[in-house]
């Protein structure tokens, strides 16, 4: 078995009267997982509330095939040191974007363990903006090009608190700033600092 990384969406399943949240295609409490994906040792990183993850699972070459199948999964290589290609830069790009995840600057230049780590680290400052502020960032009519001035007070005081609470500079916080940038820069800010996923550090 190897361990390889995915980023793939999140479903909600109610079951009874709870409603639980987790990676798609993998077991949800009595829900079974997509048939060859059974008992699979995983971790995920998700993007605060948004409906998006990144997948750390330690795989057999079967069941990688399986989920790197499914068109809404993005599969990285098992070598994540290695450089992206011109071909994978605009796929990753298209990928991300989607998602509302900035991928703009991804290049040639960058690895893909680069990629991860930057886009990990956003999902962990969205979960840190998210539990102070229990609401959804994307929600429409919001995208990446929407401004920090066009946001609610609450998401706007919950993006500030957050960056404060990880001493981040917080002078690119400013009303006509697009949402694009700002994650990014706050991003970048974690200097691009191991994370460690339980099963790989990115």
């Amino acid at each position: 078995m190897t361990v390889r990384v995915y980023v793939l969406p999140m479903v909600d399943t109610l079951i009874g009267a709870h409603n639980y949240r987790s990676a798609k295609y993998f077991r949800v409490r009595d829900n079974p997982p997509l048939a060859g994906l059974e008992n699979i040792a995983y971790n995920c990183i998700d993007y605060g509330m948004e409906n998006v993850c990144i997948l750390i699972a330690d795989v057999t070459v079967a069941q990688h095939t399986i989920l790197s199948a499914q068109t809404d999964v993005l599969s990285a290589p098992q070598n994540i040191d290695n450089n992206l290609t011109a071909g994978a830069v605009t796929t990753v790009k298209n990928f991300l974007e989607s998602l509302n995840i900035p991928a703009n600057w991804v290049s040639t230049a960058d690895t893909y363990r680069d990629v991860l780590r930057l886009v990990g680290w956003l999902f962990q400052f969205m979960q840190r903006v998210q539990g102070l502020n229990p609401e959804k960032l994307f929600v429409a009519p919001n995208t990446l090009s929407t401004t920090y001035g066009q946001l609610s007070a609450g998401m706007q005081a919950a993006l500030l608190q957050a960056a404060q609470s990880f001493a981040f500079n917080t002078t690119g916080l400013q009303s006509s700033t697009t949402l694009r940038v700002i994650l990014k820069n706050l991003a970048d800010q974690f200097n691009a600092r191991p994370l460690d996923s339980g099963l790989m550090v990115l």
